[in-house]
């Protein structure tokens, strides 16, 4: 096969730049810049026709400075050949937690987003160091998204508190409910490790709190 021929350029495929000393990957017009970013072990896709088709235009998209979105039914690995595409450069595969959560943060109108923020990805790695391995327990970006929603909820109804014990309450209330009994007391622990002399009580509500009682009466 000779190196001009379409079925060669296609290929995604990886040079060492003497001039530049770098490694560059190339497949068609698309030059691109090896990241060096380190994953360790892991699986990559099978790779199919429709998956060659899906980098190439990926590549080529990237190469004109525009972007691309594959569409279709559910449950056909676009995002894992987005993912795994990323993996073959190493670009972007492992998120940077604690950057993403102080924007999250900030965009919340929280001041205190850069301390926040660290506190919060040292809690998640260490919960998920510590506790123990269930299936339903989520440590990653998408959790971390959803106690930044809930703490800027927080945070616009009760002005008054402090930005921690509004991150606090966040994590605590986020969290807790998902564990089970005996990572409970081991979760605590961290919260009080990483915010240590703060107070937060929980939030009562009287309409929850009165109906079962009546319902442990009648009984």
């Amino acid at each position: 096969m000779d190196e001009s021929e379409f079925e060669w350029e296609s290929q995604l495929r990886f040079y060492w730049d003497r001039t530049a000393n770098e490694l560059l990957v190339r497949q068609c017009n698309g030059v691109f810049d090896y990241g060096y970013e380190y994953m360790g072990l892991n699986g990559r896709l099978v790779i199919t026709p429709l998956t060659d088709r899906c980098y190439l235009t990926l590549t080529q998209a990237l190469s004109m400075k525009l972007g691309g979105a594959p569409a279709g039914p559910a449950g056909t690995g676009k995002t894992e050949t987005v993912k795994d595409l990323a993996k073959a450069l190493v670009v972007m595969a492992i998120p940077d937690l604690e950057l993403i959560c102080e924007n999250m943060l900030l965009s919340e109108g929280f001041t205190m987003a850069k301390g926040l923020a660290k506190k919060m990805v040292v809690l998640y790695k260490l919960a998920k160091g510590q506790l123990s391995k269930q299936h339903h327990y989520d440590f990653g970006l998408r959790a971390l998204k959803s106690v930044l929603v809930m703490a800027g909820s927080l945070k616009r109804g009760s002005p008054d508190l402090n930005e921690d014990v509004v991150l606090m309450r966040a994590l605590r209330d986020m969290n807790l409910p998902k564990f089970v009994f005996e990572d409970v007391p081991l979760f605590l622990g961290l919260i009080n490790d990483l915010f240590p002399g703060l107070e937060c009580p929980r939030k009562r509500y009287k309409k929850a709190s009165t109906s079962w009682s009546l319902s442990k009466l009648t009984k």
